[in-house]
């Protein structure tokens, strides 16, 4: 723990008590515990809404990395730190701060100044490096002393190259690194080795190192690190390690501790999986992400008849020609009765590798499915809507599949698909008669997230959508590229049905002034916090609407770009009253 302590003025109020508890989480920041025992001690002492904010944050620490952007919160987390945030951070000084577990920890810098400044005032743990005001990697070299004590640390797209990784490898300061995201930094091979020899690093329990090239001989020197034996999660996404890289991965007795490997785009083929396959160190993976690795139904099948990959419940496999046979064998394993996410997308496993996940009794724990662009059509979707193993998916992903209306039909009428809360249907064709389908299905009525881009919907399909009281429980509509004209828009507004939504996605749809009008007015779409209009030619008198509705002040991100609004439109949307809050993207 960094010395002097430093804590932000608001507890300056809460005397020397307060201090000890703070200093307690400073030695113990990843324990739930002592941050509940603050929580208890500030609602003893008048702070009731900070106290259920700690509460509430401790509750998902283990799901969240702290810089994750506030839509990933719940609506009580975002409703409490809206409410309070300035006088929280009063005294502070004006940075990027962000919280973790309820408390000011993190902070997204833009160059060593501003981390300097920041640690006379509160004791970081949690540190994002800004690539975007320059691409500063000496100024991360040359802080490192002022990283003392973070625990999680990310710097993206610096360029920090091989040798800015060896120091930072070579700093002791980092020894309390538990996460670690290095993601595009042209380190190669050299950097990884230099990671993987860093006896400062043994702490880490996450490591990513997306897109950096580090090839085989960097998975082959991160593989063979003791000193990297507690990593739970290690991501080499885009790194070119190949089977040599793969195998090397799976014959490391230091990586029995994973619980999540990302090895997406990286080259592997049918030798690298089978040996992932038949990895008993690998055992503990519960989260194994392939995509676009070109396995084939060679690999899949490895992967099918692994016994050493039965904890897995997720299972990423997009993009890997793996065809119908793939999904078979994936289908009859004994071994993946855990899987709760499978993701086969862009597989070309057609109407019979469709009709084969459907008829499994292995994946009826299965909560998600993607399958977009297999080209499975309406036969395909038919047998998954009448499955009852899949009768516990919450997410069903058919977006790209030539499913046509009969398709949407099929899904509208399945007896086994209420639980489904998030279904998307992108470029299927359904048109009208898909969207009224669904519009009439009881089967829906738990759908919180609804999304139908390109699917020539018009007018009709959009007045269905708005009249069915089915969809009362929407919170995300996207009905991009549909053509629902001024007439679609004016129906959705006056839905009393959807008065939930917070996202609405219109663009493409030629709504024109008078749609923008229509939403504008519509006191039923005052939740919404996100508003696409993009492509609309709702011009500058549409452009003044939005700006004067008092319905649209808790949008907190609006898009009306090539709208042709003119200078008067971006003039009235910028001195809004009612967007003070709002991102407006012109």
């Amino acid at each position: 723990m960094p010395e002097p302590f430093v804590v932000e003025p608001w507890w300056g109020r809460f005397g020397s008590t307060a201090l000890t508890l703070l200093r307690q989480i400073a030695r113990q920041p990843l324990d739930p515990l002592p941050r509940l025992i603050l929580a208890d001690f500030l609602e003893e002492n008048g702070a009731s809404a900070r106290a259920e904010f700690i509460r509430l944050q401790v509750q998902h620490m283990w799901q969240r990395w702290g810089w994750e952007d506030e839509d990933k919160w719940t609506p009580r987390e975002r409703q409490l730190w809206r409410r309070h945030r300035k006088e929280w951070l009063k005294g502070l000084p004006d940075l990027k701060w962000f919280v973790w577990g309820g408390l000011v920890e993190g902070l997204v810098v833009g160059d060593a100044e501003e981390l300097r400044a920041a640690r006379r005032y509160v004791d970081l743990r949690w540190v994002v490096w800004d690539f975007r005001p320059h691409l500063d990697a000496d100024g991360v070299v040359g802080s490192l002393e002022w990283l003392a004590g973070v625990v999680a640390l990310r710097v993206w797209g610096i360029r920090l190259g091989p040798a800015g990784v060896e120091a930072l490898a070579r700093s002791p300061c980092l020894q309390n690194l538990t996460r670690l995201d290095l993601r595009d930094n042209g380190i190669g091979p050299v950097g990884a080795v230099a990671l993987a020899r860093s006896p400062y690093l043994q702490n880490l329990t996450t490591l990513e190192l997306w897109d950096n090239r580090i090839g085989p001989a960097g998975a082959v020197a991160l593989a063979q690190s003791s000193y990297l034996q507690n990593l739970t999660t290690l991501e080499l996404w885009d790194n070119r390690i190949g089977d040599v890289g793969a195998e090397a991965l799976a014959q490391s007795p230091y990586l029995q501790k994973l619980t999540t490997l990302g090895l997406s785009d990286n080259g592997i083929g049918a030798a690298g999986v089978e040996a992932l396959a038949r990895s008993p160190h690998l055992q503990n993976l519960t989260m194994l992400d392939l995509v676009s690795n070109g396995i084939g139904p060679a690999g899949a099948e490895a992967l099918a008849q692994s016994p050493y990959l039965q904890n897995l419940t997720t299972l990423e496999l997009w993009d890997n020609r793996i065809g119908a046979a793939g999904a078979e064998a994936l289908a009859q394993s004994p071994y993946l009765q855990k899987l709760t996410t499978l993701g086969l997308s862009d597989n070309r496993i057609g109407a019979a590798g469709a009709e084969a996940l459907a008829q499994s009794p292995q994946l009826q724990n299965l909560t998600t499915l993607i399958l977009r662009s297999n080209r499975i059509g309406a036969a395909g979707v038919e047998a998954l809507a009448q499955s009852p193993q899949l009768q516990n998916l919450t997410t069903l992903d058919l977006g790209w599949n030539e499913i046509g209306a009969a398709g949407a039909e099929a899904l509208a009428q399945s007896p086994y698909l209420q639980n489904l809360t998030m279904l998307d249907l992108e470029w299927n064709e359904i048109g009208p008669a898909g969207a009224e389908a669904l519009a009439q299905s009881e089967t829906l009525q738990n759908l919180t997230t609804l999304k139908l881009w390109g699917n020539r919907i018009g007018a009709a399909g959009a007045k269905a959508l708005a009249q069915s009281p089915n969809f009362r429980n929407l919170t995300t509509l996207g009905l991009g590229e549909n053509r629902i004209g001024a007439a679609g828009a004016k129906a959705l507004a006056q839905s009393p049905y959807l008065q939930n939504l917070t996202t609405l996605d219109l663009r493409e749809n030629g709504i024109g002034p008078a749609g923008a009008k229509a939403l504008a007015q519509s006191p039923h779409l005052q939740n919404l916090t996100t508003l696409d209009l993009r492509e609309n030619g709702i011009g500058a008198a549409g452009a003044k609407a939005l700006a004067q509705s008092p319905y649209l002040q808790n949008l907190t991100t609006l898009d009306v770009r090539d709208n042709e609004i003119g200078e008067a439109g971006r003039e009235a949307l910028r001195n809004s009253p009612y967007l003070r809050r709002c991102e407006i993207r012109l």
